[in-house]
Order: C-alpha cells, then sequence, then structure tokens
C-alpha cells in the first residue's frame, strides 16, 4: 500500500514486516533484510513442492518396477528396511580386450555406453544393466568387489565378477538375450 507523505515523498508499507518506510515507488519491502527472508521463504515453498513432486513420481516408479525379494537375492542383498528415494540403473559395461569391466550407475544406459564408447579406443559392451535399483546398490556391488578394482568405478575381469554375471544369467534365464543381460 502507497500513499504521499510529506514533501511529496511515497510512504510505502512493506510486505514482510509492515513497517512504514519511504523509499522508490516500486520498492515492496523496507529493507535488504526483509527482501531476503520473503526470498528465502518462497524458495522454500517451491523445494516443498517439488519434493512432494518428487514424492509422488517416485511412488508412481515403485509401483511401475517393484523392487522383489528375487532381484534382491539374484544380486546378493536383502531388501533394505529404510526406504530409499533415488533409482538408478546399475551397469556391468565390458572392455574385453582390456580385460576390464566398469560397474556404475545411469538413467540411461545406452546413452552412457555410448559416452564410454566415444572416449575409449577399444569396442565396449553391455553385459548386464540391473534395471530401477536403489542407488545404494552400485556402492554396495563395489564394495563386494573391491579387491578386483582397477580405478574408480573399473574393475579387472576376474572370476569373482564372471561367476556372479553367470549366476544373475542362470537365475534370470527369461532376462538372458545373448550378450546382454537384463534384470
Amino acid at each position: 500500500m502507497k500513499r504521499r507523505g510529506s514533501a511529496g515523498k511515497t510512504v510505502s508499507i512493506c510486505k514482510m514486516c509492515g513497517d512504514e518506510f519511504i523509499g522508490p515507488s516500486t520498492s515492496v519491502y523496507c529493507s535488504k533484510e526483509c527482501a531476503e527472508i520473503q526470498r528465502q521463504r518462497v524458495y522454500k515453498e517451491q523445494r516443498k513442492r517439488l519434493s512432494t513432486k518428487r514424492k509422488t513420481q517416485q511412488e508412481q516408479l515403485k509401483s511401475q518396477y517393484p523392487l522383489t525379494e528375487d532381484v534382491a537375492n539374484w544380486i546378493g542383498y536383502t531388501l533394505p528396511e529404510r526406504d530409499f528415494t533415488r533409482y538408478t540403473n546399475v551397469y556391468f559395461i565390458h572392455c574385453e580386450q582390456a580385460g576390464r569391466i566398469k560397474i556404475g550407475s545411469s538413467t540411461n544406459v545406452n546413452r552412457r555406453l555410448s559416452g564410454l564408447q566415444t572416449a575409449c579406443p577399444l569396442p565396449l559392451e553391455l553385459l548386464l544393466a540391473i534395471n530401477h535399483v536403489p542407488t545404494i546398490y552400485e556402492y554396495q556391488l563395489h564394495e563386494r568387489f573391491k579387491e578386483d578394482r582397477e580405478h574408480g568405478e573399473w574393475f579387472v575381469f576376474g572370476d569373482k565378477i564372471k561367476t556372479f554375471v553367470e549366476e544373475v544369467s542362470r537365475k534370470a534365464p527369461a532376462c538372458n538375450y545373448g550378450d546382454r543381460l537384463q534384470i
């Protein structure tokens, strides 16, 4: 609310604290502090709305792609009691000529494979993709195969990892597509 004060100056009422102040006719806050407090309130409201929207989307994904006890057992872990809000796809990308395998995660495995292939002069192939699992599974797999870790997410393609891939293909035969396995 604005009104003309003495000497023709504009007197406004701060939207934040309700105090009267003299300032430019376009100003709605009496100080930078009031403007910052209001900006933070708006930011918190936006974050709360986004958080609610994200939770709704995660619930929809969980209903479309439920993580069953069978899938958890195939990769050697029980379902955690805590509800994870972030889901991803864990992949095993193999470089046969180098004898290495990359265990990583991505929301789009094919795009990730394409990006890695662009950077790598040797041919790469996707051996296994475990779809829609909590992000913690990637770290659990890294921990499981830590003795074979070469660098970062790259591991020596040793017996332990080969056995894991074979075990998953045996326990999920319907998901075995030649060289590519998908759960």
